[in-house]
């Protein structure tokens, strides 16, 4: 009664026996921020030589547990929640997609993730993470783009002014995909990542950007729990 469905809950347990997986396996539950943790889990991994691939799922649940949650969370934004669906990635590093002559949609340069400190808002949790990856080596001014998820948690134009001011990144133009396509949970990062896919092949209609070479997809959510990854096309 303490842990109904347990093989049910590991989902990557259960992937990886349906799968015939032997390598690591992790399910993550880390709320908006999910998806980007994983891949964060994944990209180490690979970074570590302990893996050569690794596959990245996320789903958004539409139950009636999930719904009360929803409710619960007494979320103050007029957006719907986001149909259910679930979105999976295949990760490796370049050198094997270009030994194997695999198609690559995305490469990640960047990964940070992190929590809320106590004197921190939502906004200032993302741009703490920008700051990381800029630490890193990520080119600001080569950044066209930021897409993020989980804006109905935090000041939008709070982070904008600090980008604007304290970043230099006004010529970055922000992204906010939950807005067109309704709030997501676990896969917040994952439509992030999408959309950003998305803009880079020119397959966004709504929007007036013509190209994209580097962006940061990032994702937070109410409890301050962040994701953020720099990927260029």
């Amino acid at each position: 009664m303490k842990a109904p469905n347990i093989l049910g809950n590991a989902s990557a347990s259960y992937m990886a026996i349906r799968a015939g997986i032997t390598g690591p396996n992790f399910s993550v539950s880390g709320g908006a921020a999910g998806s980007l943790q994983a891949i964060d889990m994944a990209v180490l991994h690979l970074q570590e030589a302990q893996t050569e691939y690794g596959i990245v799922g996320a789903t958004d649940g539409d139950c009636a547990l999930h719904d009360m949650l929803q409710r619960g969370e007494k979320r103050k934004t007029t957006l719907k929640p986001a149909p259910a669906f679930g979105a999976a990635f295949a990760l490796t590093t370049v050198e094997n997609a270009r030994a194997e002559n695999q198609p690559i949609y995305a490469t990640i340069k960047q990964v940070a993730s992190g929590q809320r400190l106590g004197f921190e808002e939502n906004h200032e949790v993302l741009l703490r993470l920008m700051e990381d990856i800029l630490k890193q080596g990520g080119r600001r001014k080569e950044i066209d783009g930021i897409v993020l998820g989980g804006a109905h948690t935090f000041e939008t134009g709070k982070l904008i002014e600090e980008l604007w001011w304290d970043f230099d990144m006004d010529h970055a133009k922000i992204h906010l995909p939950e807005r067109l396509f309704g709030i997501c949970d676990n896969n917040a990062g994952s439509l992030g990542l999408l959309y950003a896919m998305g803009l880079s092949g020119n397959r966004i209609e709504k929007t007036s950007v013509k190209s994209l070479r580097s962006c940061l997809v990032g994702v937070v959510d109410r409890l301050g729990y962040a994701s953020m990854i720099l990927v260029s096309f």
